[in-house]
Formats: C-alpha cells, structure tokens, sequence
C-alpha cells in the first residue's frame, strides 16, 4: 500500500524538524526548549495547544463531525539520553553529554507530521489528541502527567503508542495483543561498613567481597524465581568502590542493575530475592546495604480491539504481508504501560533500519549508542501510520463498537 501523497510532501519539512531536535536535545523532565519548539509549531497547525506540567504538551484536533463524541490519544516521547554523541553529524548534539540516542526526535517529527496533515484532513468523527510527552527514559513523564490531570482534561477512549526499531528494516511493523514490554526496576545497592589497609583485611569490613558474593549468587540464581511461562532477566551491570588504591579496602562499595519481568508474582519474587541475597552477603561481611529503586516500569499490555485497530492501520500503509500481528515480547520497557494501564491501546513497533543491517552487512548502531541517528527515511511511513489509525479509529460506524467496548480486553 502506498505511503499518504500530501504526507510524502512533508518528508522535508519532517526532517528539518527532525534535524533541529537532534540538535537540541534535552534531558527527562528538562524539555523546556523541546517544549516550546513543539508548542510553536503545532499552533502554527492551527491546534488547540495546552500544557501539562512544564515540559508536557497536548494538541487537540476535533473531526469534521463528532456524532460520536469519541477521542483517541496519540502519543511521542521527548526526552534525549545523558550520551556524550559520536556521530559527527553536521547537526549532531549542541548540548554537550546529551543526546536523542532512542530516536525520540524522529517520533516527535513524525506525530508533527501527522498532525499537520490531520489539521488540513481532518476526515474523522471525533476528536485526536497529539500527546508529546516528557521523560519516558526515566518512566517520570507519563505517571507525572496523570497526575496532573491528562486524562481529566483530555479525556481519551483509547491510547496508542510508536517506537522506532533500528534492526529490522524500514517497511516492517509489529506488535502483539497482550505482553508487549516488561516490568522494569532499576536497582542500586550501597554497601556500608569499616574500610581499612588491605595489609589487615581481619581488621576491616570486606565489601567487595560482599558485592562480588551478591552479584555471583544473583546471577546463578535469579531464574529459580520466575513462575513458570514468565520470562525475566536480572542484570547486574556497575561496581564501584570508593577507593582505586590496591592497597585500601573502601567503606562503601555500590552494584547497580535492572530486573525486567512480566508476572507480578515474579516482580515480587525478584525484589525479595535481590534484598535477601544483598543483605545476608553484607551481614556475613559486616556490614550493612542500602538498596535504592528507579526508573520503575509496569508491563505494558496490548488489548485486543486497538490492537486489531493498529494492525488494520499499518496495514493501509505498508505491504500487509510485513505487518507483523504476532511479534515476540521482548524485555524493553517504556512508560506508555502507565498510560496503557488507564485506556485501552496499542503499542507498535515500527522498523527503521536496512536489510544490509538486518542481515548483518553493515553494522548497525543500535538504541542508546552514541553513535546512533534514527533514519529519516522512516518519518513519512510513521506519520502516514498515525493519519490512518486516526482516521481508522475515528470512522463514523466505530460508535457502536465504542459502546461495546468500554472496558478493557486482553
């Protein structure tokens, strides 16, 4: 199926803007010049443009009829990584040790696009509400807007998310109804107790010793707690001591990682697991850890109907053949989940890559490599995607399946 003709027209306006959000890119729940760039141009669309907290932004667009009284929720993420950037692009990151690392400036450009476009095609009954939201690295942003009221002051019957996908090649979409992404928690566990001369070891507390003993018994033994059909993983990946002398033992040591699962009772398990070992590694040394919890993600779940929806768009712009219905979950994790978990969505995942790279002739940089810039190839087939979901879910003989769809489906 062909991409949208007047959205074909826009690809150089998409990358312009692309290209200047690269080069500015902003830390989680810092977007504020992202923020007003998004704020400016979309009022230039002629949109309704509000904002949620400081960096958060909403534009609503209202069909040529709305009978049905229905909204959906499209929604970009904007934040940029702390990446000190090695692309040596002439618009590479101005701001030094940050960088658009996860392609969050190609899904700002392409929800730009489609808004642009919806603005001057708005052949649709109801209402589309452009979601440009702040810190997903994070997982801030989406339970920080709903606190403020998003869905209150933007009511939405359905919510749909994109991410671009670097190893499979430009025209292949997919997505899956149900498990799509995991739980994530981010970990970091200190090690306190008495340093000393490493000439008298009898003398003092031998935390490395504990954090090297905890990092050991976690990863031989983490997957004893996973019920039975889950899938998980427990990462340990820093270790620090305070000291760099060889002949000082430091008084604190810190392990950092990430557990990512997908069963509630794994999450617990997991968490239980992690502060049992680390604790009786640094009671049996003799002293005592601290753990600390971040970027906490829910799993993100796709229902079936706006899944079914997502998929019929894809396919309206893409080969059907290379929409995928049934792709595997995988163990990344996005805040979309904490958005999904108050509407029925979708999440999709859109490949933005090269067959020579999905084969492995030619080296592809991945997400959160500093040597990565997302395709601008890919923006007319994102923006294309989100007019036609629109367009597809806002059909005037969707009322009737909105009655009977009110709550949620797996």
């Amino acid at each position: 199926m062909p991409l949208i003709r007047e959205i074909k027209a826009l690809a150089k306006e998409m990358t312009a803007w692309r290209q200047h959000l690269h080069a500015h890119p902003e830390l989680s729940m810092k977007e504020y010049k992202t923020a007003d760039f998004l704020e400016k141009t979309l009022k230039s669309f002629g949109l309704q443009v509000d904002r949620i907290g400081p960096t958060g932004i909403v534009a609503s667009l209202e069909g040529k009829t709305n009978r049905s009284g229905r909204s959906i929720m499209l929604r970009s993420d904007t934040d940029a990584l702390p990446i000190k950037e090695e692309t040596g692009l002439p618009y590479a990151s101005q701001n030094p040790d940050i960088m658009h690392a996860c392609g969050h400036d190609g899904h700002m450009a392409m929800l730009l696009g489609a808004a642009k476009h919806l603005s001057e095609h708005n052949d649709f009954d109801g209402t589309v509400h452009f979601l440009f939201q702040p810190g997903e690295e994070t997982a801030e942003g989406a339970p920080h807007m709903l606190a403020e009221g998003l869905l209150e002051k933007f009511p939405a019957d359905e919510i749909y998310g994109l991410h671009n996908i670097p190893n499979v090649p430009l025209g292949i979409m997919g997505t899956r109804k149900g498990d799509m992404l995991s739980a994530a928690d981010g970990f970091t566990v200190t090690f306190h107790g008495k340093g000393g001369h490493a000439a008298h070891p009898h003398m003092a507390n031998d935390l490395l010793y504990a954090a090297a003993k905890s990092v050991t018994v976690l990863k031989d033994h983490y997957k004893l707690r996973v019920m039975p059909g889950d899938k998980a993983v427990l990462t340990v990946s820093t270790l620090h001591t305070a000291s760099n002398a060889t002949n000082v033992m430091s008084e604190t040591v810190t392990i950092s990682g990430t557990f990512r699962c997908y069963n509630h009772l794994t999450h617990l398990a997991l968490k239980t697991f992690l502060e049992r070992t680390v604790q009786n590694a640094a009671h049996d040394a003799g002293g005592i850890a601290k753990i600390e919890y971040e970027c906490s993600f829910p799993a993100l779940k796709n229902t079936r109907l706006q899944t079914s929806t997502a998929i019929q768009a894809a396919r309206q712009v893409l080969n059907p053949l290379l929409v995928i219905p049934f792709v595997p979950r995988t163990t990344g994790s996005d805040d979309f989940a904490y958005l999904s978990q108050q509407r029925p969505g979708n999440y999709m995942a859109m490949g933005t890559g090269t067959i020579a790279g999905a084969l492995g002739l030619k080296k592809v940089h991945g997400l959160h490599s500093p040597k990565f810039d997302f395709n601008d190839a890919a923006l007319t087939t994102g923006a294309s995607y989100w007019v036609k979901l629109a367009q597809h879910a806002l059909k005037p003989q969707t009322q009737k399946r909105h009655s009977s769809t009110s709550s949620r489906s797996h």
